[in-house]
């Protein structure tokens, strides 16, 4: 069956008729291993990611877009709770690499009203003097402190948690080698630890995600 193509206004229009997190009726006392979860964080990433989860289900499963997009069921779930899920791996995930930021001395405050804040700052000094810095931080400010945090995070556990094994290196740079024969050795043994430390990060945080406590409060 030939896709519809959905302009772009279009899907910007019925991704306001997500319901609204019930901020003002109950807080939301969610918590991932004790680490509070609040309402802003929820907003953020439902913000950010129902034009991704509405393209889906018009694209993978002719859904309709009209009125009751949002509450239709297809194949047994909603895509306002396929998105739903998907803010919560999101949150989960944001949570545990906040905290080893935070644990290893990146930040201090890893609150999602804190780094807004300090988006906040930042862009209006930047505004006021453009010579402080090249970009403005953008609108998706929760994760680009999260992925520069990361990029630190990993610099430091890469001495450790994320330190490749000999035998790692040895077997890792058999592939690098066939892939990348025109580099020198240091070049390859570089590629194949950065390819190592990205791999033993990956999983870290899965397993991390996997045996967090989570407590979702009144966000179902």
């Amino acid at each position: 069956m030939k896709k519809l193509i959905i302009p772009f206004l279009l899907i910007l229009t019925l991704c306001s008729c997500v319901a609204d997190g019930p901020a003002e009726i109950e807080p939301l006392n969610a918590s991932i291993n004790g680490e509070p979860v609040t309402w802003e964080e929820v907003i953020y990433f439902e913000e950010n990611h129902k034009a991704e989860v509405m393209t889906k289900f018009i694209m993978e499963y002719d859904a309709v877009p009209d009125d009751d997009f949002w509450e239709t069921p297809i194949n047994g779930e909603t895509p306002q709770q396929y998105l739903n899920n998907l803010i919560k791996e999101k949150i989960i995930k944001s949570k545990i690499q906040l905290v080893l930021c935070r644990e290893n001395k990146i930040y201090d405050n890893i609150s999602i009203e804190n780094f807004y804040s300090m988006k906040e700052a930042y862009n209006k000094t930047f505004a006021e003097n453009q010579t402080i810095g090249i970009n403005k931080i953008p609108d998706k400010y929760y994760d680009y402190y999260i992925d520069n945090g990361v990029m630190e995070l990993k610099n430091i556990l890469e001495k450790s948690t994320l330190a490749p094994t000999e035998n790692e290196i040895k077997n890792k740079m058999i592939s690098v080698k066939e892939k990348y024969p025109d580099k020198t050795e240091d070049e390859q043994l570089s590629i194949a630890k950065d390819i190592l430390v990205e791999e033993k990060y990956d999983t870290y945080i899965e397993k991390l995600c996997s045996q967090a406590e989570v407590d979702w409060g009144s966000f179902r």
